[in-house]
């Protein structure tokens, strides 16, 4: 490097230059569209201290993690899951070419093969293992590992070819077409069922979750599936209407509080920089005395406080928050309509399409997961607030017909 840089200092300066701007460009695009405030702004960027934060993944805890968060289980059941997708991804055939192309560029063009070793193992297994989101096992988690299989393809393509060349002299134009065939084969098998043209699911999730809330409430949302569809029906669709829709476990990020006190100026959040997902209360107390206040099911969970300190019933995909049981009782009409809607499909846009199993590992299972839960929900209710044990069994049915197979 040092000889190249004597040799041709111009050279490798145009070459240095031509790699940079364009990443410079694109940085200044993200710094220029951030700086019209649109709702969809993550990191808020502003200056080059937000951009630095946004490029090194801050706000997830650093570059090599998905989350703050991380999951139980062994390196090794990640490495030997990751194994599994990626072999199942590119086929038999291709998996043993590539390993003989390894094999065989070692002896031969040992460094370019090294490096592109490296390559492979760096945007693979190894950046999987270190990543603390990627779990073993559950049909969610390897949705989410697949995502770490495609980089991978482009090293492990240049392997395979590199298997391919060294076969024989008579064998290499054979081995060539098997090789493409075996890539193609595994492909197509690998994207089968993937067609969402037809498939409305996030669609009607976006629409069934803001349903039941009523121009003016505040609706309280949590989790990636859930905060996605709110924002899509928010953003995109704009039918949100005059309902404020927060998550409440962003706010322990300063600039994500800045941007709502611009989206909603007339909230008044509770807490400075101390605010948490398990202090949702504190707001509850304050907003409902003024307005409804619906919340996804799982603040419950992740906020005790709340069932203690207000009642609740299941509306729709929501839960309806109220100050005292006194006035829960009195909306029991609201909670016997949703339960109904939720059966028939008039209040429920994506209950009929709940319960398929896809040829792979899918993400969507959280979709089948919510719409099961709502369903778990009314049966409980209908049970115990509406004492209608006919109405109780059918909600439970419905729920078992909307849970998801194994994959």
């Amino acid at each position: 490097l040092l000889a190249l840089v004597r040799a041709r200092p111009a050279r490798l300066a145009g070459l240095a230059a031509a790699f940079v701007a364009p990443v410079a460009l694109a940085a200044a695009l993200v710094v220029v569209a951030a700086s019209r405030h649109p709702v969809p702004s993550f990191g808020d960027v502003h200056d080059l201290a937000s951009l630095a934060r946004l490029a090194t993944r801050a706000d997830y805890g650093g570059l090599l993690r998905a989350s703050r968060h991380g999951v139980e289980g062994h390196h090794a059941a990640r490495l030997v899951a990751w194994t599994s997708l990626f072999a199942s991804s590119v086929g038999v055939v291709a998996s043993l070419l590539g390993a003989w192309g390894l094999a065989r560029g070692a002896l031969e063009r040992r460094l370019d093969v090294a490096a592109v070793a490296l390559v492979w193992l760096g945007t693979g297994p190894a950046f999987a293992v270190v990543n603390w989101l990627f779990a073993a096992e559950g049909e969610e988690r390897l949705a989410f590992a697949e995502r770490f299989v495609a980089a991978p393809h482009v090293p492990f393509a240049l392997l395979v070819a590199v298997g391919v060349a060294s076969a024989p002299a008579r064998a290499k134009v054979a081995a060539g077409w098997l090789a493409t065939a075996a890539l193609v084969v595994a492909g197509l098998a690998a994207v089968r069922g993937l067609d969402l043209a037809r498939d409305r699911r996030g669609e009607a999730l976006a629409h069934d979750l803001l349903r039941p809330a009523e121009p003016g409430a505040l609706v309280l949302v949590r989790g990636d599936l859930v905060t996605g569809a709110a924002a899509w029906a928010c953003v995109v669709e704009r039918a949100c209407a005059e309902r404020t829709v927060l998550a409440v476990g962003e706010l322990f990020l300063p600039w994500r509080r800045a941007q709502v006190a611009r989206e909603h100026p007339d909230l008044v959040l509770p807490w400075g920089d101390d605010a948490s997902i398990r202090r949702t209360h504190e707001l509850v107390a304050r907003e409902i005395r003024r307005r409804p206040v619906y919340a996804v099911p799982d603040y419950l969970a992740v906020d005790p406080e709340l069932a203690r300190a207000f009642a609740f019933r299941p509306v729709g995909l929501l839960v309806r928050l109220y100050a005292t049981e006194r006035d829960a009782d009195a909306d029991a009409a609201r909670l016997r309509a949703s339960a109904r809607g939720l059966l028939d499909g008039t209040a429920c846009e994506g209950c009929a399409a709940v319960g398929a199993p896809g040829p792979h590992p899918s993400q969507s299972v959280q979709l089948d997961a919510t719409y099961a839960a709502a369903l778990d929900n009314h049966a409980v209710a209908a049970r115990e607030r509406l004492a209608d044990p006919a109405l109780a069994a059918a909600l439970h049915d419905a729920a078992e017909r909307a849970r998801r197979p194994a994959w």
